[in-house]
């Protein structure tokens, strides 16, 4: 007879164990329904762009954006946004993620709006994701706490701003968060902060010293732990993500590659002699009372950014106030430098995000006006929530069992006022450029008329204002929007020249009428006679 073999009984389980898997799906839906609440106002945001922006027509920069996004699936878009200095940012990664939702929309203007909306609401998601990963639920509600205040304080119509100092801000802070899950030893944030800092960097050059220190620092540190925790078998665990890492990123950065091997001379190396070249910046001075007010008790990132000089927009930068976040990093350092190694080493990442801030400040070619340091905020913002951390982390075990329940009040009901808050600013926000949409509007019809003809492309110049040459922007594509060819007449005018891709430069072509749009400047001579006039704008009329 043959033997019977059996298995033994597996032991009962405890109550502990029965109840984890519940005790997980909660907590997932209590993620959820935090990432939902911090949503709410851009939801808001993107009902009321819909609604109010039905006759929506950019101007300036964001019709440049738009006619940059028009150009995805139609023709090589290669580079990024244009830069005053005469080259163009990295890479058109941004132009690429916008033109989704914007041809899901029959190719409306406010198409690029929602665009923005979902690459924020992207990044909020990822900011709550690494914080779960990091150390779960209580941490997510304080990264979304802190991140809906940086919004309340954005604004709601700069979170829809598609314009490239703006849509980077949030995610600004979730590359923050993703270096310190790198040097957390998480290798599955690689492909995540390759994505995510291709993203910044093509669509602003300023973020390349952060991305790169972060992004090279954190996969040292990541190596390092693996091979003193494993040895060169650690090696092989992390061959994956950094594979797919690697792929992400030379696939994403195939663009500006294809636009520096085909073009001369290539925009990579226009920005890279540009860089190598010597520009006058600003002092250490300077940059300190930049950063100060970021780590003052009223920081920039909670209140708003102020006072600016009235008469030429930059940052006043005449009085400091006492960085009192730098005591408190300080301070928490000590804390947790034994005590709560995970909640020092964000500290650290903050740290190091300060240090490229500051260099950075001091290499900003020109005035230091408020957009081109908007990004300080999202640090100003990581400042605080690795400070918040730092603290929670150092109480013992018993202290924040006892204190959890009525944290959590205290923060969903933060973060639910915040939400609120948002919500009706958001509710009630005029589209963005209201008065210049309005302005084009009404130029619209007969502008139109008077660039109908049979054959040849309507050539649009300027007066030696800059408000008309943001106007350009704005009749280029109302005229691209209704299939009529038009050119800028950049042969004379280098402040138009490097603004529009060359394909859009008139080139001799023949000429159907020359369109003049003048705001109080003096016009070229020869613009003809007025076809259109609005708010102080004029269009003239001359044949080609």
């Amino acid at each position: 007879m043959q033997a019977q073999t059996t298995t033994a009984p597996e032991p009962p389980r405890t109550r502990s164990e029965r109840r984890a898997p519940k005790a997980r799906a909660s907590r997932r839906r209590l993620g959820i329904v935090l990432v939902a609440i911090v949503l709410v106002p851009l939801v808001a945001s993107a009902v009321n762009m819909i609604v109010r922006g039905g006759s929506y027509h950019p101007w300036g920069d964001l019709a440049l954006f738009e006619l940059s996004v028009r150009d995805v699936g139609h023709h090589a878009v290669l580079v990024g946004a244009y830069s005053r200095f005469g080259w163009w940012h990295p890479g058109p990664l941004e132009f690429y993620l916008l033109a989704v939702p914007y041809r899901l929309v029959a190719e409306w203007s406010g198409g690029l709006a929602l665009g923005a909306l979902l690459i924020n609401g992207a990044a909020i998601a990822g900011i709550a994701y690494v914080a779960h990963r990091r150390a779960g639920t209580r941490l997510v509600l304080w990264a979304l706490l802190v991140t809906m205040l940086l919004i309340r304080t954005f604004g709601t119509n700069a979170a829809r701003n598609p314009w490239n100092p703006y849509v980077t801000v949030v995610p600004c802070l979730l590359v923050i968060l993703l270096g310190w899950s790198l040097v957390e030893g998480d290798r599955w944030s690689a492909p995540l902060f390759a994505a995510t800092g291709t993203f910044l960097v093509q669509a602003h050059v300023e973020y390349a010293p952060l991305v790169g220190v972060l992004g090279i620092g954190g996969l040292v540190v990541l190596v390092v732990r693996e091979l003193r925790g494993h040895g060169r078998a650690g090696l092989r665990t992390v061959a994956a993500p950094l594979g797919i890492s690697l792929a992400i990123a030379v696939v994403l950065w195939i663009p500006p590659v294809v636009d520096q091997v085909t073009n001369q001379p290539g925009n990579l190396g226009v920005l890279i002699r540009f860089f190598r070249e010597h520009h006058p910046g600003h002092s250490a001075s300077v940059a300190y009372h930049v950063v100060a007010r970021e780590l003052s008790w009223r920081p920039s990132w909670l209140v708003h950014w102020g006072p600016i000089h009235a008469a030429t927009g930059e940052v006043d930068t005449s009085r400091a106030p006492l960085p009192f976040a730098l005591l408190a990093i300080a301070a928490a350092l000590v804390a947790t430098w034994r005590r709560a190694p995970s909640a020092r080493n964000l500290l650290l990442v903050v740290l190091a995000s300060w240090a490229v801030g500051f260099w950075s400040v001091t290499h900003v070619v020109g005035p230091l006006y408020p957009y081109l340091l908007r990004w300080l905020d999202a640090l100003g913002a990581a400042t605080w929530l690795a400070i918040g951390w730092a603290v929670w982390s150092v109480l013992p075990r018993r202290r924040q069992n006892a204190f959890a329940p009525a944290l959590a009040i205290v923060l969903v009901t933060g973060l639910v006022a915040a939400s609120v808050v948002a919500t009706v600013a958001a509710a009630r926000s005029p589209i963005p450029y209201a008065a210049q949409s309005r302005t084009l509007t009404k130029l619209q019809k007969p502008v139109l008329a008077a660039a109908r003809g049979k054959n040849g492309v309507v050539v649009v110049r300027r007066d030696d204002s800059a408000y008309a040459a943001a106007t350009v922007s704005g009749v280029m594509l109302m005229l691209e929007r209704h299939g009529i060819p038009a050119r800028v007449d950049a042969r004379h005018d280098p402040a138009l020249q490097v603004l529009y891709d060359p394909r859009r430069l008139y080139d001799g072509q023949p000429v159907r009428a020359v369109l003049t749009v003048t705001a109080g400047g003096k016009a070229p001579p020869g613009s003809g006679t007025p076809v259109a006039t609005a708010d102080g704008v004029s269009v003239l009329r001359s044949e080609g």
